[in-house]
């Protein structure tokens, strides 16, 4: 008796996607998705102009590691109404791999969820997506309702329907807790049209 141990594509970890392309310069996606979260970063800055960036920061604008295998940046503001707000990437622009990310945690004051949104390649095309509740969902079904309902459920069925596209399924038990119904979790073929999908979810999420 025979036993199939290969992966569905739905299931291979990161290490098995780039051992399978691990060369493929992918400096044209970075630009893109990079513009394309800056400028969400940059609107929802706009809604809090009194945060600042945080003096960690300094000299992470752009960094590389000591071999020069990986480079990154990394920048979070803080202050009236958000604890952070990031934006960050890291990985090789000429060797398959790259995650980009921008985050937003507001203050106590609100119980608007936290927003996270990634871009990566490994090399294909992959996205997550979520807000996480700072409520438990079961007990608390108006908001649910008011964050994850309506249009917002919607246009994740849309996009978890779409056939570019294919669900990615994180190995850690850790994070597959942490999603939201509104979380997406994908990859597809490293081609701008993709890309144009996410954009257009992008600036609706």
């Amino acid at each position: 008796m025979t036993t199939n141990t290969a992966k569905t594509a739905d299931t291979k970890t990161i290490d098995q996607f780039l051992a399978e392309n691990p060369n493929v310069d992918v400096s044209k996606a970075w630009e893109r998705s990079w513009n394309i979260l800056t400028d969400i970063k940059d609107k929802i800055a706009e809604r809090f102009p009194n945060i600042a960036l945080d003096p960690t920061c300094a000299g992470r604008e752009y960094y590389t590691s000591p071999n020069g295998e990986f480079e990154g940046s990394y920048q979070s503001w803080t202050g009236e109404g958000v604890e952070w707000l990031v934006s960050s990437w890291l990985g090789n622009r000429k060797a398959s791999i790259l995650d980009m990310n921008a985050t937003a945690f507001l203050g106590q004051e609100t119980d608007v969820p936290h927003f996270i949104m990634v871009f990566g390649t490994i090399p294909k095309l992959f996205f997550y997506f979520d807000l996480v509740p700072r409520k438990d969902l079961r007990t608390n079904p108006e908001y649910l309702e008011k964050y994850y309902g309506g249009e917002a459920n919607e246009d994740f069925l849309a996009l978890r329907g779409h056939p570019d596209f294919q669900w990615s399924v994180s190995h850690g038990t850790y994070m597959r807790a942490l999603l939201s119904p509104s979380a997406l979790s994908l990859s597809a073929e490293l081609e701008d049209k993709n890309i144009d999908v996410l954009e257009e979810y992008a600036y609706k999420f």
